[in-house]
């Protein structure tokens, strides 16, 4: 392989680290994973020894979705509760219930809460 290449792919990967460094979980958006997956796999393609990166990746990108999920579901939860709000019904609490199904990625989010993306990544 060509050394300027490979030293391309080596300096986007390290800004790509670099740049998970300085974000938190809030600040991260799908273009910026993706554009990290990238580099991370172009690293993998030249054989640099980074699946501990692509490994940390799909930790940010379960936490990205657990936060994404959550804000929706809150958002939701809002408009239900002013719903039922203007009903009398017992049916408050059983719209407060957070589904099963994204605890896995919630709880992903909440292991980055006030830390940068990079946590927990070496």
């Amino acid at each position: 392989m060509n050394l300027s290449i490979a030293e391309g792919i080596y300096i986007m990967f390290c800004a790509s680290i670099k740049e998970m460094s300085d974000l938190r979980l809030e600040q991260v958006t799908e273009d910026l994973i993706l554009k990290w997956r990238d580099a991370i796999k172009d690293a993998l393609r030249i054989n640099f020894k980074v699946e501990f990166a692509m490994e940390h990746l799909k930790k940010v990108a379960r936490a990205y979705i657990g936060l994404m999920e959550h804000r929706k579901l809150m958002d939701n939860m809002a408009s239900r509760i002013s719903n039922l709000e203007a009903q009398p019904s017992d049916g408050k609490a059983e719209h407060s219930e957070i589904p099963e199904m994204f605890k896995e990625y919630m709880d992903a989010a909440e292991e980055f809460t006030g830390k940068a993306v990079s946590s927990g990544m070496f």
